[in-house]
């Protein structure tokens, strides 16, 4: 009688390690699917990445810019006239604009790119205030443009306020080099701000 329960309970617990071994089989196969997808498709949005991490773009567009230090990821319109009210305010009311006639990413000079820094309380636009933070930028500090599904990586050189009529900023450079622009102080139109960044 003993041994015929001995027999009984062993099979069971045979039957509850078999049963705990496939399913533990089977969640291991999963999680190495998941894991594999996961990976193709960060290896898909960021190719070329030069960052500490892969970064998804595929909201930003075909050119954007990334700040790290003041998490801000947004897509650049680019060839916008800077001289035309009309036209820069409609580009701004989609992210940065990229001032016409400057050169683009990866051509070896200035790249000049402007974005508004504050703008009226009843001003429906989500970009009205998105270099707001441009200030908070020290030399060293890393800025990343993406274009033509590459990431190209830069780091702060100057910071410098200067006249809204200083268009010397526009002029090419001997070598590549990224410019931003913002209104300042914070709130006014007064004066510009100047960031500019060396391609690493």
């Amino acid at each position: 009688m003993i041994r015929y329960f001995l027999k009984k309970l062993s099979r069971r617990r045979f039957a509850a390690i078999a049963a705990a071994t496939s399913m533990l089989v089977i969640a291991i196969v999963l999680g190495a699917r998941l894991l594999g997808d996961n990976n193709k498709k960060i290896a898909q949005v960021a190719p070329s990445s030069n960052s500490e991490t892969a970064v998804d773009y595929s909201l930003a567009g075909d050119f954007a810019l990334r700040i790290p230090k003041l998490d801000l990821l947004v897509p650049v319109v680019p060839d916008v006239d800077g001289f035309n009210k009309e036209k820069y305010s409609e580009a701004l009311t989609s992210g940065l604009a990229h001032f016409s006639g400057t050169h683009k990413p990866g051509e070896g000079n200035n790249i000049f790119i402007f974005g508004h820094s504050s703008g009226k309380k009843t001003d429906t636009n989500k970009y009205k205030e998105i270099f707001a933070a441009l200030p908070q930028l020290e030399i060293g500090d890393p800025i990343y443009l993406w274009y033509q599904n590459i990431e190209l990586r830069y780091l702060v050189i100057e910071k410098k306020e200067v006249d809204k009529e200083d268009l010397s900023w526009l002029d090419d450079t001997p070598k590549e080099v990224l410019t931003l622009m913002t209104c300042y102080p914070i709130g006014t139109k007064d004066r510009r701000l100047i960031i500019r960044a060396e391609q690493l």
